[in-house]
């Protein structure tokens, strides 16, 4: 092999280099802008719960004002979802409305299934009814009576899951909780305040 062929054959091979690094180069670029769009556009979020509003729709204090045996009453929330991802988020089974009354559950409503679209809002009205057999009673009705506020708590949880880019899926429960007093003077809300939505282990 002669002095030019060699000379050749490195040039090739020192071309056979450069295009081997400008296509890792290329490939660690692509890789860094990737992860960088996961992480600043496309990775899964849960949504955002709020109960921007609430109103009392019906309050029966059974033997109020003299000597209070139970409580039955109906309160409407007003929840909003919020979407944050750039894909629909789906609501799915086992969504909830609950209403407690000292940890005791006493309330309940299901929430519909469906979909937030990207971005975006969704407002629900969830009534909230004491039930029947488990109206509010017991040691705790007594102080409240005799203070004329009634203290119920509501917890609203959303399960769901939301696919981005068709490639990263999420799954997501989350929940907003607050603390309402009743007036059973006025029969209306005294007032309540609500917690920031959390996202529940799984």
């Amino acid at each position: 092999m002669g002095k030019g062929e060699k000379g050749s054959y490195k040039q090739k091979q020192k071309i056979r280099k450069l295009a081997c690094l400008g296509i890792t180069v290329f490939l660690i670029i692509v890789i860094i802008i990737l992860i960088v769009l996961y992480f600043t556009l496309y990775r899964p979020k849960d949504p955002k719960l709020q109960v921007p509003t609430m109103q009392l729709l019906s309050l029966y204090p059974a033997g109020y004002p003299s000597s209070v045996t139970s409580v039955n009453l109906t309160l409407v929330l007003q929840v909003s979802m919020y979407n944050p991802n750039r894909a629909n988020f789906h609501v799915q089974d086992g969504s909830t409305a609950c209403l407690y009354y000292y940890g005791a559950q006493v309330g309940f409503a299901g929430l519909p299934t469906g979909t937030i679209p990207s971005e975006s809002f969704v407002t629900l009205s969830i009534p909230l009814t004491v039930q029947g057999t488990a109206p509010l009673q017991g040691p705790q009705l007594y102080g409240d009576v005799s203070s004329g506020i009634l203290h119920v708590t509501t917890a609203v949880t959303v399960y769901g899951k939301v696919t981005t880019l068709n490639i990263f899926t999420h799954h997501a429960s989350v929940v907003s909780k607050c603390s309402i007093d009743v007036s059973l003077n006025s029969r209306g809300i005294e007032s309540y305040t609500c917690q920031r939505s959390f996202s529940l282990e799984t």
